[in-house]
């Protein structure tokens, strides 16, 4: 039905960290939001986490099975689907992190796990 359908999205902002990939430490993030989107982070300081939906830029490949190298002895393998592979079919990503602080046109955020340069699509405030 949908098969040929192709969807068009266009960042909203992008991240500055120190996160590497393959590293497992998370670290302190900064989403800096586009200045046509700016007015979307009023009231966000009312929260303590925040979903931010990005796209896994670095990678241009995927792979329907993966082998997640965390909690993971065996190496026991997965459908995608059923992990946090950045090697996904549309490469988008959804993290859930703390908000430190918001500013006029950023978010500082903590365990922060998307490397420098990330494009942001949309974050959504938690509700918890």
């Amino acid at each position: 039905m949908f098969e040929d359908l192709v969807i068009n999205v266009k960042p909203i902002g992008w991240v500055e960290s120190d996160f590497e990939i393959g590293k497992r430490q998370k670290t302190k993030g900064i989403i800096h939001i586009f200045d046509e989107y700016k007015e979307g982070l009023f009231r966000l300081n009312e929260f303590k986490f925040i979903m931010v939906v990005f796209y896994f830029h670095k990678f241009s490949n995927f792979s329907l099975i993966a082998t997640p190298p965390h909690n993971n002895p065996n190496k026991t393998q997965y459908g995608v689907f059923a992990t946090h592979s950045p090697k996904r079919p549309n490469h988008i990503g959804v993290s859930i992190v703390p908000i430190l602080e918001v500013g006029e046109n950023y978010i500082k955020i903590d365990n922060c796990d998307m490397v420098s340069t990330t494009p942001v699509l949309d974050i959504k405030a938690q509700w918890n």
